[in-house]
């Protein structure tokens, strides 16, 4: 479990080629046809996805467990240029909507991958960007048919702890820095309904109604995450090496008070999350 956790909190960029998927895609604006009749029919739910992953993704693939069945269903949005400048999973605002059978649901994780050579011009290479990450800050959620679920919008803060000099935005990452730091992606969960119910009224007006707002706090605290990281690498000094003994213990202090925290939390929102993924339907469509 320590490892588990020191590998999925330090923040690793895979360079790898693109990988083509063929699985259920999603709708970046717009839902109609079939799958509008499936949610007003109430036979399917939807969610909104807006996360802000850190990563220009041309290509996403997103899991989220049935907590009930335990069944994995991977959604993958394939954004061409136009939807890629428009898409809340970069920087714009729009809603990213895919239709999930009603049940309870955690996100699992996911890919972002960026496929340069159809999107952008300047020798680029392509990349894997995990999202296993963002699993241990969001919290569970239900979706009932006939309605999409706003779940919040997850905001992604990359931060680099350089060996001697303590914790710093990795805007200033490079590549002499990267030499002697490690890196941490840490999220926040913010509502910002307004705009996401703008969207939807804007894109999809027919089913603007079945907005329902279940936006719930991030599990785990940014500030208690930063002060873990910085109490770890406290003994660190800038001399040290990638493979130094002083380097490898800071890492595994960070991994098992991480861990600890994050068994800590879970413990204490437990109640919260029953609560929250037991919320019954929202009837005003």
């Amino acid at each position: 479990m320590i490892r588990r956790v020191a590998a999925i909190f330090l923040a690793v960029l895979t360079v790898a080629g693109c990988v083509s998927a063929d699985m259920y895609a999603a709708n970046y604006y717009a839902v109609g046809g079939e799958d509008a009749a499936s949610i007003t029919s109430g036979a399917m739910g939807a969610i909104i996805v807006d996360l802000k992953t850190g990563g220009d993704c041309s290509t996403v693939d997103l899991r989220y467990v049935n907590l009930d069945t335990g069944e994995v269903s991977t959604r993958n949005i394939e954004q061409t240029y136009t939807a890629f400048q428009m898409s809340s999973i970069n920087a714009g605002g729009v809603p990213t909507i895919i239709l999930l059978a009603p049940g309870r649901y955690a996100f699992q994780g996911g890919q972002c991958r960026w496929a340069a050579g159809g999107l952008y011009v300047g020798g680029v290479t392509d990349y894997e960007l995990s999202l296993d990450d963002m699993a241990l800050w969001l919290r569970p959620f239900v979706v009932h048919g006939g309605e999409i679920v706003y779940t919040g919008t997850a905001v992604h803060e990359e931060l680099v702890q350089e060996w001697g000099k303590g914790l710093t935005s990795a805007e200033r990452l490079t590549g002499e820095i990267a030499r002697s730091a490690d890196r941490f992606r840490l999220f926040e969960v913010r509502d910002n309904e307004p705009t996401v119910r703008e969207a939807l009224q804007r894109y999809n007006p027919s089913l603007a109604d079945r907005l329902v707002n279940r936006t719930a706090p991030a599990l785990l605290d940014k500030t208690a995450v930063r002060q873990i990281i910085i109490d770890a690498y406290a003994t660190v000094t800038s001399a040290a090496a990638p493979d130094n003994a002083a380097v490898t213990a800071a890492r595994m202090r960070a991994a098992e008070a991480l861990s600890r925290y994050l068994s800590e939390r879970r413990e204490q929102t437990a109640a919260e999350d029953i609560r929250q993924t037991t919320a019954p339907r929202n009837t005003s469509p």
